[in-house]
């Protein structure tokens, strides 16, 4: 999301930034100064590992931060990198970056999905209930098909003795 002076624009419009996977890198500011946060633009989900760099705009190079989430210090960065190894619901919220001499970043929402647990589980559970049915039904039929195979040559050997 962006936030303008008209409103919110959602997405990474061509006209204001590029997309590569899930990063949007915004082409130009009027209000940020020259500091931006790169952060995902998609939701993240749950147990991912994101990364945050904090950036002059002019050199897009990375610079000693420090990193806020919803307006609180997280942690200050020698390299203008942080990264969450495994995010959670927690984790979402508003975060920018503040330059050595104080220049901060736009805010930028982070939105993290949680999926449910049953969900893979019970897909799993599905394929393993349908083997295990396929293997019965093939044991069954090929129970059958011994049964009339033997069945069939019992009948050839009665035809040959009665003749």
């Amino acid at each position: 999301m962006r936030y303008t002076e008209r409103g919110v624009e959602l997405g990474c419009v061509s006209n204001w930034g590029s997309i590569t996977g899930s990063t949007c890198t915004i082409s130009y500011t009027y209000t940020a100064g020259d500091v931006i946060l790169e952060s995902p633009v998609h939701p993240m989900t749950e147990g991912d590992s994101v990364t945050l760099c904090c950036k002059y705009w002019t050199t897009s190079s990375n610079i000693k931060a420090a990193f806020y989430k919803d307006g609180v210090l997280i942690k200050n960065e020698t390299t203008g990198e942080m990264t969450i190894p495994a995010v959670s619901k927690s984790d979402e919220g508003f975060y920018k970056c503040k330059s050595p001499d104080k220049r901060e970043s736009p805010e930028s929402w982070m939105t993290v999905r949680v999926v449910s647990p049953g969900s893979s589980t019970s897909v799993l559970v599905g394929v393993v209930v349908g083997l295990a049915v396929a293997g019965v039904l093939l044991v069954i039929l090929l129970v059958l098909l011994c049964r009339f195979k033997n069945a069939k040559g019992e009948i050839f050997i009665i035809h040959q003795l009665t003749l």
